[in-house]
């Protein structure tokens, strides 16, 4: 009695395993359908694009928010220009001492934007190191970054190579640029600190 009982639980689990993979079969089955269907056979729903050539006048005004050609490429042209009182500080590091071989995060920031345009930036710094009672250019440093109102820091970079103790002061020359590579503007700022 007891082997029969244990035959049919086995039999029992056999089945069970066979049904649930056919009900996995078939579940992909039918996601595989959805697919080919969604994707080959599904008509396309998106709006057709227009092909006639459509020629609007200056008077005309343009109630959807595109652009014609004429509109973009006098946009480009136009001028753009730094608006605002403008004033370039180094605003990283914050500390005015640190140690050699420190990394440090060295970043700038253009105050007064008033303009809603981006531009470029070219960074140069320059990294003087009074060693000895003389001054001498100890690194420089060139990189690239974006500006706008809405985020002025400029000519982040972060490093750990003032590897020498002194009077360190660092001078950055950030030129502003436009498409083209054509200069909008450039700024100078400086600072010192002191390497321990």
């Amino acid at each position: 009695m007891e082997n029969k009982d244990m035959e049919n639980k086995e039999t029992e689990k056999k089945e069970n395993k066979e049904l649930k993979k056919l009900l996995l079969i078939l579940l992909l089955l039918l996601l595989l359908g959805y697919g080919i269907y969604s994707i080959f056979i599904k008509e396309d729903t998106s709006e057709p694009v227009n092909t006639q050539n459509t020629q609007t006048s200056d008077t005309e005004d343009n109630q959807d928010g595109t652009l014609t050609p004429e509109e973009v490429i006098e946009q480009l042209e136009g001028e753009s220009t730094l608006e605002g009182d403008i004033v370039m500080s180094i605003v990283s590091p914050e500390e005015e001492t640190f140690i050699p071989n420190q990394a440090r995060l060295w970043k700038a920031e253009l105050q007064g934007i008033e303009n809603d345009i981006s531009f470029a930036v070219n960074c140069h710094w320059k990294f003087y190191l009074n060693e000895n009672n003389e001054e001498v250019l100890y690194k420089e440093m060139v990189n690239k970054s974006g500006l706008t109102k809405e985020n002025p820091q400029v000519c982040a970079f972060t490093s750990s190579f003032i590897d020498r103790v002194g009077k360190l002061r660092v001078v950055l020359e950030a030129e502003v640029v436009k498409s083209g590579n054509e200069v909008v503007d450039t700024f100078t700022a400086e600072r010192e600190y002191t390497v321990l």
